[in-house]
């Protein structure tokens, strides 16, 4: 059985008790039978100290009730004659008093046994007590304000204890669980909701659905991608170049906070790089000519979870000038001095059929070149295949353009072809690979 109810049935027996001695005490007989002497009984003197406490005075005096106690003598308002005492207390030869209510009482008591009056256990006697009870005992006891005030203090026990026993926070208050639990009349015994939330209906409900969110705990670090690096449109340095680095993340939890990105550099520690954000998932970072780079990343949840780190592929990236002899060339190639070329000097075509190209093992493939007023166009074909078609033509002179790049998703053996197709010269100034 529930607790709450238990009380609320205890104290309300108890009220219900109360009443029921308030009414005994108040009906019970000063005697039980005319001839027999009083005795106290158990309950005497109860109405009085309920009628004394301070429980009582103050509900009479909300009440608009006397304050005055009920059990209180009140003095009489005409004083008794030498004669009505001597009456009263039964002197022989007295005459009769002109009390006749009194006298009525008394003379019926002692008609009998006119001596007994002065007996305590006489009849006469018993008469004269109640009739002087009667006579000087004041206005009759306000039961109805005592049983309202017995009624008053059992509530007041029982709004007690229900507040103390009431759970902090009310009864409606449940503790969180693993799932969303919801109550609702006329719905579908166990209904699935999406995700991960399951809802348990109650059809003998009625009371307002309510629903308990309940949180799991996310020790889960976030998913991370490789970085991954690839060549893009730049003015390539002397002795360097540049690549574009980028990864991707993923957390089913909180959300990733930050990513963390590191290098090595011909096979020293790893070093922290500076990204622009906290999340950020590209950045393009200098190389330079023979020197082997790896790059790994992680990230960290809202939650503070952390991935384990990630490695991308080492690579080094290298340098074919056009006078190297890992270059090929087919048709009529002139070759060029400039100052503004990588190696000092670039080659130049015009010719549909002159063809220059590279066959190497790598990630990474660029073809650097020299753009001017009077270039023309070339097609660039990767692996035997046309890859794109490239315009050289420029406002004015620009050295060392990395005019296209293709990036492979494993290591292997490719080969890159530039040719001209006319419209004016193509000036090939180096070629770039990642391996």
């Amino acid at each position: 059985m529930n607790l709450e109810l238990l009380v609320v049935i205890i104290a309300a027996v108890a009220v219900v008790g109360l009443v029921g001695l308030s009414l005994t005490v108040r009906d019970a007989p000063v005697a039980r039978d005319p001839g027999e002497p009083h005795r106290r009984g158990p309950f005497d003197g109860a109405l009085d100290i309920i009628d004394r406490s301070v429980g009582m005075y103050i509900a009479r005096h909300l009440s608009g009730r006397p304050t005055t106690r009920p059990a209180d003598l009140v003095e009489p308002t005409t004083p008794l004659t030498a004669d009505e005492v001597a009456y009263r207390i039964g002197v022989a030869a007295v005459p009769v008093p002109s009390n006749v209510a009194t006298d009525a009482i008394v003379s019926g008591a002692t008609a009998a046994d006119p001596t007994a009056a002065g007996d305590p256990g006489s009849r006469a006697h018993r008469a004269l007590s109640g009739s002087t009870t009667s006579a000087i005992g004041g206005p009759p006891r306000h039961r109805l304000v005592r049983d309202a005030g017995i009624a008053l203090i059992g509530l007041s026990v029982l709004g007690l204890v229900a507040i103390l026993v009431q759970p902090q926070g009310g009864s409606t208050v449940k503790p969180a669980g693993s799932v969303f639990r919801v109550s609702r009349a006329g719905a579908t015994p166990n209904a699935s909701l999406s995700g991960s939330v399951l809802g348990v209906v109650d059809p003998a409900s009625t009371a307002t659905p309510s629903v308990v969110p309940a949180v799991a705990k996310d020790t889960t670090g976030p998913n991370v991608t490789a970085p991954i690096e690839s060549f893009y449109g730049q003015t390539v340095g002397s002795s360097t170049m540049k690549v574009h680095l980028s990864w991707s993340g993923s957390d089913a939890g909180s959300g990733i906070a930050k990513y963390q990105l590191q290098v090595s550099g011909n096979g020293s520690p790893y070093l922290t790089i500076a990204l622009a954000t906290a999340t950020s998932t590209s950045i393009d970072r200098p190389l330079t000519d023979g020197r082997t780079v790896r790059y790994r990343i992680r990230a960290t949840d809202k939650r503070g979870n952390v991935s384990a780190y990630v490695y991308g592929p080492a690579f080094t990236p290298v340098r074919y000038q056009n006078t190297s002899s890992s270059v090929a060339y087919r048709g009529a190639w002139t070759t060029k001095s400039s100052s503004g070329a990588l190696g000092g000097s670039h080659r130049f075509a015009s010719s549909p059929v002159a063809r220059a190209s590279i066959t190497k093992v790598a990630r990474d493939f660029a073809v650097v070149a020299t753009k001017t007023p009077d270039s023309g166009s070339a097609q660039i074909w990767v692996d035997g295949v046309l890859a794109t078609t490239i315009d050289l033509r420029s406002p004015s002179t620009t050295y060392r353009q990395l005019v296209f790049s293709r990036h492979f998703s494993t290591l292997g053996s490719h080969k890159l072809e530039i040719r001209p197709i006319g419209g004016g010269r193509v000036y090939l100034d180096a070629f770039l690979i990642c391996r």
